[in-house]
């Protein structure tokens, strides 16, 4: 009895230790959140050059080119306890349209906003919408996984021309958020105060967009995403036999994603052939 009791009492103690440890993570997440929003502010840096020292503190970063036809990539999930990195930056930079690195810093597939710009995701559309110059004829929005989720989210609601989507997650059950998340994720944060959880409303109102979904047919959560919105208004589901979630990397190895992003790098906007090569997914 005594062994068993002196076990009980180092578990409580072992458990008590872990949540003061977890306690002091969060307090230093969220030291860190409101000094990188207070830079944001102070700096005015909401929409930054990409090529700026303070780029990478940027909720947006700019790459200018021609701005008849903006891209506006739109970053997914981190993979540690830091800023998430602007996913396809190398390949889109390299052609001739001005592009749009849009980072979601929350890691809350763009429910709160960006940070230090906005609350939320119908004010995130409207921000994004507004910063584009009048000189646009068409928006194009591209993003993989969380950022597809994002891309096809603000592209609707913005009423861009076009999106193409790799591997996106569709609906944010607590199943898919605990698959997909990072570590600045807070699933219960998303549950209770989303506004936007799943796309199928969103894209049953959608008159104007086309939206391309490139998924691994093998990736059981990727099927089921890609099934649940086929067929509604403006969506295509390019499919591939394979298991990998990391569909955009997959098509590069294969030589295939010049194609699949074709209507995003049409060759009259400038895309080159030799850009698919520099994609960073």
């Amino acid at each position: 009895m005594t062994e068993a009791t002196d076990c009980e009492d180092e578990l409580k103690q072992l458990k008590t230790r872990v949540g003061r440890l977890w306690r002091q993570l969060e307090l230093e997440r969220k030291k860190n959140f409101a000094l990188t929003e207070a830079l944001i502010r102070h700096l005015d840096i909401g929409v930054c050059p990409a090529n700026s020292p303070y780029a990478s503190l940027a909720p947006i970063e700019r790459d200018a080119g021609d701005d008849e036809y903006p891209i506006i990539a739109f970053g997914g999930m981190a993979t540690a306890l830091s800023m998430p990195f602007a996913e396809f930056k190398r390949f889109l930079s390299s052609g001739n349209q001005t592009s749009y690195f849009v980072k979601d810093l929350h890691q809350a597939w763009y429910q709160f906003g960006l940070l230090g710009l906005t609350e939320g995701v119908t004010d995130t559309a409207e921000y994004l919408r507004a910063m584009l110059p009048p000189t646009v004829r068409e928006v194009s929005c591209v993003g993989t996984s969380a950022g597809g989720f994002g891309a096809i989210l603000m592209g609707v609601l913005m009423g861009a021309a076009r999106v193409v989507a790799f591997g996106p997650q569709t609906a944010l059950t607590p199943a898919v958020v605990r698959a997909f998340r990072s570590q600045d994720t807070r699933a219960e944060d998303i549950r209770q105060h989303g506004t936007h959880l799943d796309l199928v409303p969103v894209l049953q109102r959608n008159t104007t967009t086309e939206i391309v979904v490139h998924v691994s047919n093998d990736h059981m959560r990727d099927r089921v995403a890609a099934d649940r919105i086929e067929g509604l208004p403006g969506v295509s589901v390019h499919r591939y036999e394979v298991s990998n979630h990391r569909i955009a990397a997959w098509l590069k190895e294969h030589g295939r994603l010049g194609e699949a992003l074709a209507p995003v790098l049409r060759s009259e906007h400038g895309a080159s052939t030799a850009a698919a090569r520099a994609v960073v997914s």
